[in-house]
């Protein structure tokens, strides 16, 4: 999972290290239902749809991550809070508590790739829900933002109806792994790798 404003992930696509990774996500106790995974497509159209109110995208990246872009209408509450052992239950059960006076009733969880951070809160809330009695499904978005990014653009722009606040020195784009962020490029780059990317055009509507 890519961590901070740094792609590992671009770096094990390449057999590289690319930056110094992050602690694992603590292990999470989970004896509930396997978690629901929801594809790019299906999100696109349940956001899109009559029951959109009913369903948010929670961003569990770093603050600087989201801050370069995110999806529209997506809350940002950081891996690392949520997952805090001192303070991390309490934050989990004020934010379910929350969306549940909300009527939101699924709550779909994604990091960069959703194979980390975001598996670990998603499972993390899954397990807090249950405990409160809330009935939000908690379900995790298959391949994470950078997935979402790549399958919503077309020719090299971003919609600014999907994803929004896009800082476009953040994100290059590849011929092999299309967008990845920028830093992860240029550290492949330093280390004499060639990794033909193109800086990322301007968002249209």
């Amino acid at each position: 999972q890519a961590s901070g404003s740094s792609s590992p992930g671009l770096g094990r696509l390449f057999h590289l290290p690319v930056a110094m990774p992050r602690p694992p996500p603590p292990k999470i106790d989970y004896e509930g239902p396997e978690l629901a995974y929801v594809t790019v497509a299906e999100l696109v159209e349940l956001l899109q749809g009559d029951a959109r109110g009913a369903v948010q995208v929670l961003d569990v990246r770093t603050e600087d991550e989201f801050e370069a872009g995110h999806i529209v209408g997506a809350k940002h509450e950081a891996s690392e809070v949520l997952l805090d052992e001192v303070d991390g239950e309490m934050r989990s059960q004020e934010l379910l508590k929350a969306l549940s006076k909300s009527a939101v009733k699924q709550l779909v969880v994604h990091c960069m790739y959703s194979t980390g951070r975001g598996p670990a809160v998603a499972h993390s809330l899954s397990a807090a829900a249950q405990q409160l009695g809330i009935q939000i499904e908690v379900a995790l978005l298959a391949g994470g933002f950078h997935k979402f990014l790549n399958e919503t653009c077309e020719d090299g722009k971003i919609s600014n109806a999907l994803i929004t606040d896009v800082k476009a020195g953040r994100f290059r784009r590849t011929d092999s792994h299309g967008f990845v962020e920028a830093e992860a490029v240029e550290n492949l780059e330093a280390l004499g790798i060639s990794v033909h990317a193109r800086p990322l055009e301007a968002a249209s509507g």
